[in-house]
């Protein structure tokens, strides 16, 4: 069975057959974890997407067969109804007549150029799915992080209070907080799915699936300093993030990477977290979180393992993932290293 079943951005934009867009795709992906792998749908409009947010069943309730005028209770499937909201961000690239003609190679010079930006919008972009805050910034979106803003009882989350209605939960590591305030980070667990969980979306009906390019030649341009020649390439991408289900992310907070005494009591946390999701879900999960984080696991458990011969010392991974127990963590760098105390 594949590991999922569902297009992210790269494969969407193969699918355009557009060389241009596929390229757009590739590099806006290229230094990204989250974004890459994050399911990349079309919103039932322009500049929303709206649909259900699903919350765990409530428990049914018997009636006697005997008494045949006690009325069924039915149990109902708990949701309430969901609007996802879309923004939009801009990247822009210039290039001087005069660098690229002394460049031993302007049209290379160029793309390398735009590339990075491209690269640059998309390590925005990630952070953006992460951290954007319509109560912050209400022409955007509501990212990941912000629905998990307070420590919350995984029994209750979507259910008894109505002001988690929209939240997702959030467990404390355990670890040591003493002094730590403005130096923690934090561990996300999702579920990837563009109907049942977690995906990224873009406005419907664009024929540039959320991303417009634009190339301007050469042309004099007017500047403070006087007339200039130079091309400029922009890019816009459109779009935010759904969630679609209490079930499809959790976060673990609080995560201090200098109190490595803790890491047993975070193992716990992760333990109890990963059982959250439902049971046909839990293979699917994937696991972010910052270098600093990944860096402290590795010197833990670092310190415990004593490999069986020298080859077992070489590193079999170093794009950022570390392996432990049943967990694999991403790392992530669009995430913030560092932050609060999260009550």
């Amino acid at each position: 069975m594949p590991e999922r079943d569902y297009l992210t951005m790269t494969d969407v934009m193969n699918q355009t057959n557009d060389g241009r867009l596929v390229h757009i795709g590739q590099e806006f992906c290229r230094e990204l974890t989250f974004g890459e792998e994050c399911p990349y749908t079309e919103a039932t409009d322009l500049s929303r997407d709206v649909g259900v947010f699903e919350t765990p069943y409530n428990f049914g309730e018997l009636t006697s067969l005997t008494d045949l005028d006690s009325p069924v209770k039915a149990k109902k499937a708990g949701y309430y109804k969901r609007q996802d909201l879309m923004g939009s961000m801009e990247g822009w690239c210039k290039t001087n007549k005069k660098t690229y003609d002394a460049s031993p190679n302007g049209p290379q010079l160029r793309t390398r150029q735009v590339n990075r930006m491209l690269r640059n919008i998309g390590w925005d972009w990630e952070f953006l799915l992460f951290n954007a805050s319509i109560a912050n910034d209400p022409r955007g979106f509501t990212g990941l992080l912000p629905r998990m803003a307070n420590l919350t009882d995984l029994d209750r989350v979507g259910i008894a209070d109505p002001s988690l209605t929209y939240a997702l939960p959030c467990l404390d590591s355990g670890m040591s907080k003493e002094g730590a305030d403005g130096s923690l980070s934090s561990i996300v667990m999702v579920f990837f799915d563009p109907d049942q969980g977690v995906a990224q979306i873009y406005p419907r009906g664009t024929s540039q699936k959320g991303i417009k390019y634009e190339s301007h030649d050469f042309q004099w341009i007017s500047t403070p300093e006087g007339e200039i020649v130079q091309a400029a390439d922009s890019a816009i991408i459109s779009g935010g993030l759904a969630v679609k289900n209490s079930k499809s992310a959790i976060r673990i907070a609080n995560v201090n990477p200098n109190d490595l005494a803790g890491m047993e009591k975070l193992t716990f946390a992760m333990h109890d977290a990963i059982r959250y999701f439902k049971k046909s879900d839990r293979r699917s999960v994937k696991i972010y979180t910052t270098s600093r984080v990944i860096s402290s696991f590795g010197k833990y458990y670092g310190s415990r393992v004593t490999p069986a011969k020298y080859a077992d010392v070489i590193p079999k991974n170093t794009t950022g993932d570390i392996s432990y127990d049943i967990f694999t963590l991403r790392e992530c760098s669009s995430m913030l290293e560092t932050e609060g105390i999260i009550a």
